[in-house]
């Protein structure tokens, strides 16, 4: 009788540890994803940019609906630029893609700001003349064929085709 009382007490304990371990996880996942605000991407055009306020409005079509919003950026000490070097850079009508978040108050603040610049296009060179092909060519390059001495060889086989009338 007494194996039995510990065989019991032993899955109990091990019950107790092994739930209660699962379930304290559980908790921690979720106030840990909770304290992590999720990245949104944004591209659009700028509509203005406000230095003093560090904001900068943005004109975007939204994919759900298919009509053309606007949003109100917020920047700040953390905020990463590409292509310019700071938020008085940007000028109105300027291509955007911005990675940002949405705080606590409801404030969209700017993560990450790259300005889309329109690549440069390779336009030839056109002050460089281009020469004429020549008409012929100059005598001294032209050789001279000399027959060969040997007689030229037959193709092996009767390359000849008869004609038959039907």
């Amino acid at each position: 009788m007494d194996w039995r009382k510990a065989s019991v007490l032993a899955f109990t304990i091990s019950s107790i540890l092994i739930f209660g371990a699962m379930c304290y996880a559980q908790e921690e996942g979720i106030g840990a994803a909770s304290e992590v605000p999720d990245v949104q991407w944004l591209w659009g055009e700028t509509v203005s940019v406000d230095a003093a306020k560090a904001e900068l409005v943005i004109k975007f079509l939204d994919y759900e609906t298919e009509q053309e919003k606007q949003v109100t950026i917020t920047t700040n000490d953390k905020t990463a630029y590409e292509n310019v070097n700071s938020l008085a850079q940007i000028k109105t009508a300027d291509t955007l893609s911005i990675d940002y978040v949405v705080d606590k108050d409801g404030k969209n603040i700017a993560k990450n700001i790259s300005v889309e610049r329109p690549e440069e296009i390779n336009v030839p060179d056109t002050s460089t003349t281009i020469e004429p092909p020549m008409e012929s060519m100059p005598e001294e390059t032209i050789e001279t064929v000399q027959p060969s001495e040997e007689p030229a060889q037959e193709p092996a086989g009767d390359m000849t085709e008869e004609k038959t009338e039907e």
